[in-house]
């Protein structure tokens, strides 16, 4: 039998012979694969399809890890959204209860229902840099521009824009590369775009010292990102690029401000972006160096029929996070605008040149389309939310919604300079949601209570100097979860208890999106509730307990909530259906008195009756221990709810 499938090794052909047995979703996979994980690492060195499949979607930190593991299993399994097969790397024998140390799964699908070049791709190149490589980057912006629909929708530069800056080029490699003004090119002229990390190493600059010897050129001798990048440029027939450290005067910070809020336009006028994915600074380019075989779709011949056999393709339905999002370019910050704004990609991974429109997720493997993919480019589409965020009766609340989406994505990633870029590196994305005169720091006033419940995961932490108002997502460095508004929190079930009087946020230009001076704040009346806090941990996080052991959940923003500690509740809203009462809120801590206070975590309260003694306590609680020191007399009550309510300012 070694003359079937004999691109796979001993181990992996047997799993394609004789009966298949597929095991239940979510029960263990119990049959034995007779592999070490050192033997998978060799086997998938010495041409084992399967295997180099399996290796390549175990992270570095995982391959030294799972050394240790004592057995591998596999299991077929069958579900609606395909086939697959399951390998988990256990620590130990399987016994019930245990969970394995690693899990990942192989789709597979037959031969005849997946869309594959008709010339195959057996001549991949040894290198993303090969004309292999790059005809297949010009064959995706050839067919986009030709066939996407949905691309065309989106894909509409203004004829009248171009960047401030851009790199001219020339047509061939030995013509001089220098710095050229976009007034003076034709209208409708097409660029290139770059999207890099720094990383430590500082690339190339414009400074005001250099920008007329850059006018006559620029240096020969770049950084590998940035030739690289001049050489796809040229290879696709483009004899403009922008990078951002050479088209912007990087020591003039008038220059820099101005660029900033241009850079929404120049990413989505762009006629296409070339993303240094793989590369963690400047220095190390767009290419990289790959066994052939490695970028051929995984093909087996399946005889588990008795009198026929059945040619199938293998893939990793995860290659897109493992090549893509857990990349070093998709960490930084600014990125995130540039890819959403960006109206296509071509992303240079290590091994593989991928792309992304608003049509198709493609790599060299599989460049008509990832099988059973259903996502595409991050964008500005609403179609992109998932499907329980969906209809609205607003297109505003759909842009919300979006909002909250990048937001959490924006806040994984890091920047070099957070204090002066936290505002401008989402912008862009900023003056597409809404307009200026409702933007607050990162929330929107037209849905601000609701958005002021973002929360965290507990493990952030705030910067000593002083960025944005507690109140904001933006005055923590970490993963944030924002809030968005919902049909029945704007129309029914929901109370808002809180009144906004004035928002008082300026920032340190004229830009409304920019970064904020010191000193803005919320001026609102609220009831104030007082809590101790009685800690039972569950998945959910820190519930609390109040007077009559009513539970809740407690969620500080850079620390683990602590039991027996008193805390100072604001409810925002309450949600009223019978049979599913609860209160929503955030958690504040007096600052200096005059009825100043700061946002230190969020809370929710569930499963009550609104009207029960419990309200009246809590708030009296509060009145009686408190108004005197950190805020002034209740001025009113909450009607029907038994609260006072106070009015208080949030810095």
């Amino acid at each position: 039998m070694d003359h079937i499938n004999p691109h796979l090794c001993s181990v992996c052909r047997p799993l394609f012979a004789g009966q298949r047995k597929d095991k239940e979703l979510g029960v263990p996979a119990t049959e034995l694969l007779h592999q070490t994980v050192q033997q998978l690492e060799d086997t998938a060195a010495h041409g084992c399809n399967l295997c180099l499949l399996r290796w390549n979607q175990l992270k570095p930190e995982e391959r030294i890890d799972l050394r240790d593991c004592t057995r591998i299993t596999y299991g077929f399994w069958q579900s609606r959204v395909g086939d697959g097969v399951v390998f988990e790397y256990w620590l130990d024998t399987w016994e019930g209860g245990m969970k394995p140390r690693a899990s990942r799964s192989v789709k597979l699908k037959k031969r005849s229902e997946v869309l594959m070049p008709t010339s195959g791709n057996s001549h991949a190149g040894a290198s993303t840099s090969s004309c292999e490589a790059l005809a297949t980057a010009r064959q995706w912006i050839s067919d986009c521009d030709q066939n996407h629909a949905e691309c065309k929708r989106w894909i509409r530069p203004d004829p009248t824009f171009l960047p401030t800056r851009l790199i001219q080029l020339g047509k061939d490699p030995s013509d001089i590369s220098r710095i050229c003004d976009g007034a003076s090119l034709p209208l409708g002229s097409q660029y290139i775009v770059l999207s890099h990390c720094w990383g430590g190493e500082v690339p190339l600059q414009l400074k005001q010292a250099n920008l007329d010897q850059y006018r006559t050129a620029i240096p020969a001798k770049l950084p590998k990102t940035f030739s690289d990048a001049i050489d796809v440029a040229r290879f696709l027939g483009k004899q403009y690029i922008w990078i951002d450290s050479l088209c912007i005067v990087q020591d003039l910070t008038e220059d820099w401000q101005r660029e900033a809020r241009l850079m929404e336009r120049i990413y989505e006028n762009a006629w296409c972006s070339v993303a240094a994915t793989m590369a963690g600074n400047s220095s190390e380019g767009l290419f990289s160096t790959r066994e052939p075989v490695s970028v051929r779709p995984v093909t087996v011949e399946a005889f588990w029929h008795p009198i026929r056999s059945e040619t199938y393709i293998l893939w990793d339905p995860d290659i897109f996070d493992a090549f893509i999002s857990d990349s070093p370019l998709m960490h930084r910050g600014w990125v995130v605008q540039e890819r959403i704004l960006a109206p296509r990609i071509l992303h240079f991974a290590h091994g593989q040149i991928f792309w992304e429109c608003s049509s198709l997720r493609a790599c060299e493997t599989f460049p008509h389309g990832v099988p059973d993919n259903k996502t595409y480019k991050l964008s500005m589409d609403t179609k992109d939310l998932p499907s329980e965020m969906i209809p609205y009766k607003t297109p505003a609340l759909q842009l919300f919604r979006l909002w909250q989406k990048f937001v959490d994505i924006y806040s994984e990633c890091g920047l070099t300079k957070p204090d002066k870029d936290k505002f401008l590196a989402i912008s862009g994305i900023a003056r597409k949601i809404g307009a200026g005169d409702d933007y607050a720091a990162g929330l929107w006033r037209s849905v601000l209570i609701r958005q002021l419940r973002w929360s965290t995961d507990g493990g952030c932490s705030r910067p000593t100097t002083w960025r944005a108002p507690s109140w904001s997502w933006a005055s923590i460095d970490g993963p944030i979860y924002a809030d968005a508004p919902t049909e029945a929190f704007l129309e029914r079930d929901y109370r808002v208890v809180c009144i906004i009087h004035e928002v008082d946020v300026k920032t340190a230009t004229d830009d409304p999106f920019g970064p904020v001076d010191q000193g803005a704040a919320l001026k609102l009346e609220a009831p104030l509730l007082k809590a101790m806090i009685s800690i039972t941990k569950n998945q959910y996080g820190y519930p609390i307990h109040w007077m009559n052991n009513i539970t809740g959940n407690v969620q500080f923003d850079t620390r683990p909530a602590q039991g027996g500690e008193t805390i100072f509740c604001m409810p925002l809203t309450v949600q009223t259906r019978r049979g599913s009462e609860a209160i929503y809120g955030i958690v504040i801590e007096p600052i200096g008195g005059s009825g100043q206070f700061e946002r230190c975590g969020t809370f929710r309260m569930a499963a009550m009756n609104m009207f029960d003694q419990w309200a009246y306590n809590a708030s009296q609680a509060f009145s009686d221990t408190c108004h005197s020191d950190a805020v002034g007399h209740p001025v009113g009550d909450i009607a029907g709810l038994n609260w006072k309510r106070y009015a208080i300012t949030l810095i």
